[in-house]
């Protein structure tokens, strides 16, 4: 599965059914750039589109069951790949990446206090 399916997906799971304006604007790509993908996940039967009940001119797009079985066993294929690569390394390569993980986090946190890395690059 493609790095912005698995996105798409995962933003539809986590935050619910959207526009697919709003799907486009999170994921920080031009709707135009969305739009194969969204008619694919629909014909797969991934994400089903609704009328906004809000704005009649406005479609929602949700996950379907499928789609939910569907991201969580990319998560788990996913989480089960980097398991096993995460085991073969040795023990002070580990040690380097755990340490790299908690700078990162460090760096999220103080970008999120200033309004994120979107914003940062905005200035």
């Amino acid at each position: 599965m493609g790095t912005l399916k698995l996105s798409v997906l995962s933003r539809l799971g986590r935050q619910g059914a959207m526009s697919p304006t709003e799907l486009a604007r999170g994921e920080g790509v031009r709707l135009q750039s969305l739009t194969r993908l969204i008619a694919e996940l629909e014909a797969e039967g991934w994400v089903r589109r609704s009328d906004d009940p809000a704005d009649g001119r406005r479609s929602l797009l949700a996950l379907t069951p499928a789609g939910v079985a569907g991201l969580r066993a990319a998560v788990e294929a996913a989480e089960q790949a980097m398991a096993a690569h995460l085991e073969a390394l040795p023990a002070d390569e580990l040690a380097l990446l755990q340490r790299a993980c908690g700078l990162l986090d460090q760096l999220e946190h103080a970008l999120s206090a200033t309004g994120g890395f979107r914003a940062q690059l905005s200035e």
